[in-house]
């Protein structure tokens, strides 16, 4: 999972509405074609399998949509409704290394379409991650890789409240029952539906920007 993370305990990221503007933004698709020369998918939280979100129900949704003028449109109009009509700074740190650059490369252009000015910063890998598990950042663009495609090493990993990798130290109670209650849930269809319901959650209240999964 390409993602990028923000602080969400300060501003400007406390306020979903500028986390919903990068979102917004960012052309998928395109990510995919030339970031991974094709060989990644679009989707939702969880990665395509049997407990990702219809790939069908993904594509319609904003952020995910072609073509990009509408959302692009709603995302500046966010902007000003935040109080950065004039435009948005902010330094990005990424992970040294051509992969991670060229990502962050195609981040910066894509949210300077809607007045978003981005720095982007190479680290060292030990040292970036000192800050993301100290919490000692503002914006980080991650490369993340579940070891089990179950909703327990994904979700509870990235989106729980506390939980280590959850780096922006994004809370959220309903988040957290739902999280909770699915990994208890011994039905596998009502499993599933509350996967389900949880990732469509997890995309309106936006803890971090994910543009897509590598195959």
């Amino acid at each position: 999972l390409i993602g990028y993370y923000f602080l969400v305990t300060r501003p400007p990221w406390n306020d979903v509405r500028v986390r919903l503007a990068l979102h917004l933004a960012i052309d998928r698709q395109e990510a995919v074609r030339s970031v991974e020369d094709g060989i990644g998918v679009v989707a939702g939280p969880m990665p395509p399998g049997a407990w990702a979100l219809p790939q069908d129900e993904v594509s319609k949704l904003p952020g995910y949509r072609q073509p990009k003028d509408q959302d692009r449109a709603e995302a500046k109009r966010l902007l000003a409704e935040a109080g950065y009509g004039d435009g948005l700074k902010f330094t990005l740190l990424y992970r040294a290394g051509r992969v991670y650059e060229s990502a962050a490369e195609f981040f910066k252009d894509q949210v300077a379409k809607v007045g978003v000015e981005v720095s982007i910063r190479p680290m060292e890998y030990t040292v970036l991650y000192d800050l993301l598990y100290r919490r000692d950042f503002d914006a980080a663009e991650m490369k993340l890789a579940p070891t089990l495609l179950d909703p327990d090493d994904v979700l509870l990993q990235y989106y729980r409240s506390k939980a280590a990798r959850n780096y922006g130290d994004f809370s959220d109670a309903e988040v957290d029952g739902l999280l909770e209650e699915q990994a208890k849930t011994m039905d596998q269809a009502k499993r599933k539906e509350i996967v389900l319901k949880v990732q469509r959650l997890i995309i309106d209240k936006l803890p971090c920007v994910q543009m897509y999964w590598v195959n």
